[in-house]
């Protein structure tokens, strides 16, 4: 089957068994090149976002319902694929390839490069291998990849966990030598790019990396300790798919090699859930999402938060509605009803209720304001998990982040198996009960089951959280 994209740019594809091949043929040149609209040489980083251009040309509609699966995120994905390779195709070979391109004084040029550019296969065969794996993880939705934390092996994703992205916040104290441009120029050192302020926000930069990602830092406020002021710094990552992963934590690195100090009881590692695509496209599998975190809200919030972030978060099971009911029971409830009722529509305007009506505040634990609602802040396209401590050490992110991963796994399949809301705790009882070590492993059993957690990642959250809970739990530590 060959399609024919723009200017004589055509693709061929070929089904061989299961295996997808593509093979891309050239025709008549002036197809890609977009000036950029500032400089007049190309930069890397504008080289690589014209790079993601020239790959959908390439590769055009060289799937059926192309619309749906070749896109941006796909593309993204496979660069980040490319740039978790050996350093022989690691990011200074990608930067490498994309320079190639300044040279191009013309389209023809320019093809010619492209053709004879190392990244342009390396490319075809990762996003060949997506789809094939994307293909399959639709026929098999808890099929095991890899994952790894140090030397643990963990049990892999399936699509909707795939095309979900994470975000994350970072918090730490400086001493006052270290500035938000300290850190994103860390992480510039390892992802390239520009560093500019922000033109809508006074005070904070934002790095644009080689690759188009946007990071943001910004000072959020002054810890007081011993007589003296110290400025929290504050770090936004971009929204990441599960194959950009190890750079979710390049905040946390810069943290720890520039001194600047994580502590539970400072700030917050929020975790933004993207709802924009992935697990956001199905009202039962978001209302799933939403069921499992208002279910087990009082175990993450106790097992993840610092009892000195209390003021800054506030739990569904805390909050009472006129009628005398929780809050947590009250829209979990509804969206049993919902669910049960089987009508699509209905379920999205109980969620949009239930955002926008319903969820108090922006500073409750599981803040839906983040999706919908906020008359203070704008919306974010996410649902935004305040309860996580900004943490010590990247292990910890990882397990936190690989959490939230397992979260969302569940819920994928809550198109054809939804997850319904279930009281767990009592609210009158509340936290008190898992002040019981028997009723605390109980419930993270329960949860473990829920999530199909695997036996080694459970062992890695029980050692790193909850074996440590009267440590971390301390106000002071």
């Amino acid at each position: 089957m060959t399609i024919r994209g723009f200017r004589g740019f055509s693709v061929t594809i070929l089904f061989i068994g299961s295996a997808l091949t593509v093979v891309a043929t050239l025709g008549p040149p002036s197809f890609l090149f977009i000036e950029p609209t500032y400089g007049s040489e190309l930069s890397p980083r504008v080289s690589s976002a014209l790079i993601k251009e020239f790959l959908k040309i390439d590769l055009g509609a060289a799937f059926s319902n192309a619309e749906e699966r070749l896109t941006n995120s796909l593309v993204r994905r496979a660069l980040a694929r490319i740039e978790a390779r050996s350093s022989e195709t690691g990011s200074s070979f990608i930067e490498n390839e994309l320079a190639k391109f300044e040279g191009g004084s013309s389209d023809e040029a320019k093809i010619e490069i492209w053709k004879q550019s190392k990244l342009r296969p390396l490319l075809k065969i990762e996003i060949a291998a997506l789809d094939v794996e994307r293909l399959d993880s639709l026929a098999h939705p808890f099929k095991s990849g890899l994952m790894k934390i140090r030397e643990i092996e963990f049990e892999g994703s399936n699509a909707a966990e795939e095309t979900t992205t994470l975000g994350r916040e970072f918090s730490g104290i400086t001493n006052g030598n270290v500035y938000p441009e300290s850190v994103l120029a860390e992480i510039q050192k390892t992802r390239g790019g520009v560093i500019t302020n922000d033109p809508k926000i006074p005070g904070k930069v934002v790095l644009t990396d080689r690759l188009g990602l946007k990071w943001g830092a910004e000072i959020d406020g002054i810890y007081a300790r011993g007589g003296t002021k110290q400025p929290v710094i504050e770090v936004q990552t971009p929204p990441l798919y599960a194959e950009e992963n190890e750079l979710l934590n390049l905040p946390i690195k810069a943290f720890l090699r520039l001194g600047v100090e994580p502590k539970y009881s400072v700030g917050g590692g929020h975790i933004h859930i993207g709802l924009d695509g992935g697990i956001g496209d199905d009202p039962k599998r978001f209302a799933s999402l939403v069921n499992l975190l208002l279910s087990y809200e009082d175990l993450l919030a106790y097992v993840f938060s610092n009892p000195a972030r209390v003021h800054t978060i506030k739990k569904w099971s805390q909050v009472r509605t006129p009628s005398g009911q929780y809050l947590s029971s009250k829209s979990g409830e509804a969206l049993n009803r919902a669910i049960t009722k089987g009508d699509s529509g209905f379920l999205w305007t109980e969620l949009q209720r239930i955002a926008e009506v319903e969820a108090p505040s922006r500073e409750m634990a599981i803040n839906l304001k983040s999706w919908k609602g906020s008359t203070t802040k704008k919306t974010h396209g996410t649902l935004e998990l305040r309860f996580f401590n900004q943490p010590k050490s990247t292990t910890e992110a990882q397990l936190e982040e690989r959490l939230v991963r397992l979260l969302v796994r569940r819920a994928s399949v809550g198109d054809t198996n939804p997850y319904l809301y279930h009281e767990r705790i009592s609210p009158i009882v509340g936290e008190n009960a898992l002040l019981r070590d028997d009723f605390l492993f109980s419930e993270w059993d329960s949860l473990k089951t829920d999530l199909g957690m695997s036996a080694e990642e459970s062992e890695a959250f029980t050692k790193t959280f909850l074996n440590q809970l009267s440590d971390r739990r301390h106000p002071g530590h």
